[in-house]
């Protein structure tokens, strides 16, 4: 191949017209079987031109991206309110709890007691006198 020519053979002399119809039969062949090859090389070229990502797929891409990080965002942001309002919604419900709890608690505190002692040295740490009191002191008659 001399500066993009295919250089051909000259068809050799035959004396016989059987031998000239082979020879032109094999070179036929032998140009389809290159024709056929150059055709393949173009298919797959172009094939992967085809395939190859262009400006047009890579700005579809990125835009794909930006909704995908959108709706992303947007779920993050409505799964954080629901927790949010689950979290208030528990702790106020645990807030009510230990509030019933102490008035039942207070409650009984302040109902009077069973039965009062008859030893009188005891002190009853029910009263609110000595609730009240701030350390230790003498127990006085009165």
């Amino acid at each position: 191949m001399e500066n993009g020519r295919v250089s051909v053979a000259p068809a050799p002399v035959h004396s016989n017209t059987e031998d000239l119809v082979f020879g032109l039969l094999r070179q036929t062949q032998h140009l389809n079987d290159r024709l056929s090859r150059l055709e393949e090389r173009f298919e797959a070229n172009l094939k992967a031109s085809l395939s190859q990502a262009d400006s047009n797929d890579l700005i579809e891409l990125r835009l794909h991206s930006a909704r995908l990080a959108a709706e992303l965002s947007r779920v993050t942001v409505e799964l954080r309110s629901e927790i949010d309002d689950l979290a208030r919604s528990r702790s106020l419900a645990e807030r009510n709890n230990r509030m019933a709890e102490r008035t039942h608690a207070l409650s009984e505190v302040d109902a009077p007691p069973i039965a009062a002692p008859a030893n009188t040295d005891v002190i009853n740490l029910t009263e609110r006198r000595a609730r009240q009191s701030t350390g230790w002191q003498p127990i006085t008659d009165e």
